[in-house]
C-alpha cells in the first residue's frame, strides 16, 4: 500500500500502481497520476536512529509511525520514498523485501530508459541487483534451438555451453554478477558484455569499463530491450523510444521466448530458476555472432 502525503496537509491511505505512464495512486474511487518524469528523488526510509542528525523532517514525517527497535531494520528495508518536483512525498510500504527491490529497480529503469536519468546511486544499484538477481536465484539451463545448451550456476552466476557443435563455443563462459555479464578470462568467442538494470537489458559489442558514467555507458551499447513483466515481452527501444519493430519483439510463453511474428531462426527454452534476463542476453549474443 502506500502514502501519499504533501507539503502541507493530511496523509490518506492508497494503493499505488507502477505502469507505463508513471505512479497511478488510487483510495478506491478517484485515481492521481505522477508521471515518471516528474519523480526527481528515491529514498529507503532510514533507520531514525542514524539519520535522525541528517535528516530529521524527513523522518519525523513518515506516515507509517513510529517502530520498536526490533523492527527499524526490517521497516526500513521496505519502505521507499518518492519525491515528486511540486514537493508531494509518496511513501510506499511493502509486505516483503523482494517486492520493494523490484519496485525501486522497476521505477529507476523506466526513468533509465525513457529519460535517461537515474535515481539510484551507483553503488546502491550495484547492491540492490545482486541481491535481486543474482542471489535469489538457484540456477538451472537455457537451450538455444536444438543444437546447444548453456548452464547457469546461481550460487557464483556462472554461464556456460555445455552442449555445442561449434568449437569456439566449446570453453565459451560468461559470469554475471546480478548486473553485468561478462565473458571469463581467457573465454573464447565471447567478445561481447550485457548490462541489466532489472527493467533494460542493455548489450555492448566490447567489455564496458564499470567506470564510466552510466549515461556515457549506455550511449555505447549496440541494442537496449525493455522487459515488460505484465506482457512477458522485450521490446527494442531506440533513441529513448519504443520501436516499432515486431520482428525484435521477443515473448516469453510459458519457459519459451521468441519473435512475436514468428519470423526468424532461433527461440530460447529456459529451464528451472534462472533470472529472465540471460535468455535475452543470449539471444542477443547470437545476433551478434550471426551479423560479425
Amino acid at each position: 500500500f502506500a502514502l501519499q502525503k504533501k507539503k502541507k496537509g493530511s496523509s490518506k491511505l492508497r494503493t499505488v500502481q507502477l505502469q507505463g505512464n508513471g505512479l497511478v495512486i488510487s483510495d478506491g474511487k478517484n485515481e492521481q497520476i505522477f508521471p515518471l518524469n516528474s519523480l526527481c528523488m528515491i529514498i529507503r526510509e532510514e533507520d531514525p536512529k542514524k539519520s535522525v542528525s541528517k535528516s530529521p523532517r524527513l523522518v519525523k514525517s513518515s506516515p507509517f509511525g513510529s517502530r520498536s527497535k526490533d523492527k527499524d531494520k526490517a521497516s526500513s528495508d521496505r519502505t521507499m520514498l518518492l519525491l515528486t518536483h511540486d514537493l508531494t512525498r509518496i511513501w510506499v510500504k511493502f509486505m516483503e523485501r523482494k517486492d520493494f527491490l523490484l519496485w525501486v529497480l522497476s521505477v529507476d529503469g523506466l526513468l533509465t530508459a525513457f529519460y535517461s536519468s537515474s535515481l539510484i546511486e551507483t553503488v546502491h544499484k550495484t547492491i540492490y541487483l545482486r541481491e535481486r538477481y543474482l542471489l535469489a536465484y538457484e540456477g538451472g539451463s537455457i537451450k538455444v534451438g536444438d543444437d546447444e545448451e548453456w548452464t547457469y550456476i546461481g550460487s557464483n552466476g556462472r554461464l556456460s555451453c555445455s552442449l555445442t557443435n561449434s568449437e569456439e563455443l566449446k570453453n565459451a563462459v560468461f559470469t554475471f554478477d546480478g548486473q553485468y555479464l561478462r565473458p571469463e578470462f581467457g573465454s573464447e568467442g565471447t567478445d561481447y558484455c550485457g548490462e541489466w538494470d532489472g527493467m533494460n537489458v542493455y548489450w555492448y559489442k566490447e567489455n564496458v569499463n564499470g567506470e564510466q558514467s552510466e549515461r556515457k555507458r549506455r550511449l555505447t551499447a549496440s541494442s537496449c530491450y525493455n522487459w515488460n513483466p505484465a506482457r512477458q515481452e522485450f521490446h527494442l527501444i531506440e533513441s529513448n523510444h519504443f520501436a516499432k519493430d515486431t520482428h525484435n519483439t521477443w515473448a516469453l510463453t510459458r519457459n519459451f521466448l521468441a519473435r512475436t511474428d514468428g519470423m526468424g531462426a532461433g527461440w530460447i527454452q529456459i529451464e528451472g530458476d534462472t533470472p529472465i534476463c540471460l535468455a535475452m542476453f543470449l539471444c542477443l549474443f547470437y545476433a551478434s555472432n550471426s551479423s560479425d
